[in-house]
């Protein structure tokens, strides 16, 4: 999921907004609006990265894109299919919020990104039982979430997570005996 370009993020995004059996079409066309306006400013802060030699995108590049997709999660995440949400979660988080941290060293956006780590962590397509890849999906996002919740210092977020993170390393009962 992380070698998705970005084109290939935004045509993967449409085909599951029309293989969506929702009768909502105002919420699907904006749904469809928000990813694509946001997925060309995305493509935008790339081409222009590129083209600079390299250099770092400013926060602006990054705020604008995060203003589309979180106002496209906040009104519209009940309309979404399955990969959908987690292509919205998994942009705002690796895409937009990692970069826009490490690039500022601002703590204003650990809030935020802890959010959309736990959401990440906690959406189906990351939070499935006996797959490598969603295993590393789960572990990563959580492990993301504590660091952000701790930079944020939010006491009920760490305690969530640590939570979280205690219910998916504990060994699964079995009714076989060990060896």
């Amino acid at each position: 999921h992380e070698a998705l370009a970005m084109r290939d993020k935004a045509e993967v995004f449409l085909y599951a907004t029309r293989l969506e059996d929702d009768d909502n079409t105002e919420a699907t066309e904006e749904i469809t609006k928000l990813w694509t306006e946001a997925m060309q400013l995305a493509d935008q802060r790339d081409q222009t990265q590129q083209s600079s030699m390299n250099q770092e995108p400013q926060a602006t590049d990054w705020e604008a894109e995060l203003a589309i997709l979180a106002q496209l999660w906040t009104q519209h995440h009940s309309h979404l299919s399955l990969l959908q949400a987690f292509l919205v979660l998994h942009h705002v988080l690796y895409g937009i919020l990692v970069p826009l941290i490490n690039n500022t060293k601002d703590n204003q956006y650990a809030p935020a990104a802890a959010g959309y780590a736990e959401a990440l962590a906690l959406s189906p397509y990351c939070n499935q039982d006996h797959e490598d890849m969603n295993t590393t999906c789960l572990g990563q996002s959580l492990a993301l979430a504590l660091q952000f919740y701790q930079q944020a210092e939010d006491v009920n977020g760490i305690r969530r997570i640590q939570e979280l993170q205690a219910q998916h390393t504990q060994p699964s009962s079995s009714s076989e005996p060990e060896l």
